[in-house]
């Protein structure tokens, strides 16, 4: 016997040769509910992507087919995903907006509905400018040449026209940019002393800037040493004895070197050109070595 839903009467009746007789009850039939659910896994809420290709998974209970669900993306529908009814779960990619984006996926059947939604941020990967100068190899590298080679990789950015570059202060246009490599090369001219490089770029995510200072020497002359007192293979007959010299095209203590048989001795004078020691000779042949290196 199959029961309505509701109220179901149910009714016996008998009969035979002495009379009748009946008797009767009242059956309530409430059909069990099944009503649909829907839990978003996949991705979290508030989450915060840096890609905007998103895969969006999805839980049901009680969801028959595809027909009985609603997917939407930023209040618009989309019917480009997938739904495994026997498994319940529901599958999507779909490419989101920068900033935030809702995603919201409703259920139905005939017992009922649910809903659940999410908030998402997308937030494009910023991509600034950026610059390694890789020739020359160090700041402050010195050359005694008059230009000097300069090359730098200067990432994230495609034309020329959104480099610029500076010896001194100067803007100089003549160099060059490989767009795939991203490598720019140029041949520098030098003034005497420091010379500062910069190098500037720009795209539509930010800013870059690096610098190198390239030190153009003035090729100097030799010192020249001239020791005065004592003179060469002379005799003395007391043991101290103050060595004098003239040192020039010298300006510094520290390039000047002072030994005394073969024993480095820094206890002297040394200002403007002048040298003065005062040392203890061995009894014998002594040797005194002075030199200076600029």
């Amino acid at each position: 016997m199959t029961l309505t839903e509701g109220t179901n009467n149910i009714r016996i009746k008998a009969n035979n040769q002495d009379g009748s007789d009946q008797d009767e009850v009242s059956v309530t039939y409430r059909r069990t509910r099944r009503p649909p659910s829907v839990s978003i896994s996949k991705p979290s809420n508030r989450a915060v992507l840096s890609n905007p290709q998103v895969e969006v998974t999805a839980s049901t209970q009680n969801v028959s087919s595809k027909s009985d669900v609603q997917f939407e993306l930023n209040g618009r529908r989309v019917s480009n995903f997938s739904f495994d009814s026997r498994r319940g779960r529901l599958t999507a990619k779909v490419s989101l907006k920068e900033g935030n984006n809702n995603i919201r996926i409703k259920v139905s059947n005939s017992d009922g509905s649910d809903q659940e939604e999410e908030d998402v941020s997308y937030n494009a990967r910023k991509r600034p400018p950026v610059i390694t100068i890789t020739k020359p190899s160090r700041d402050g590298q010195g050359t005694l040449l008059s230009s000097a080679k300069l090359e730098a990789k200067v990432a994230h950015v495609d034309r020329k026209e959104d480099i610029s570059l500076q010896i001194n202060g100067t803007r100089q246009l003549n160099f060059s940019f490989d767009s795939n490599s991203k490598i720019l090369k140029a041949t520098v001219k030098l003034a005497e002393g420091n010379n500062r490089v910069v190098i500037d770029a720009t795209n539509k995510d930010g800013r870059e800037q690096a610098s190198i200072n390239i030190v153009r020497k003035v090729r100097l002359l030799a010192p020249i040493v001239e020791i005065s007192n004592p003179k060469n293979n002379s005799k003395v007959s007391k043991q101290r004895i103050e060595v004098k010299a003239s040192i020039r095209r010298v300006e510094n203590k520290n390039e000047v070197t002072f030994k005394l048989n073969g024993k480095t001795i820094n206890d002297f004078e040394f200002k403007g050109s002048v040298f003065r020691a005062s040392s203890i000779l061995i009894e014998g042949a002594n040797k005194i070595e002075l030199s200076a290196k600029s």
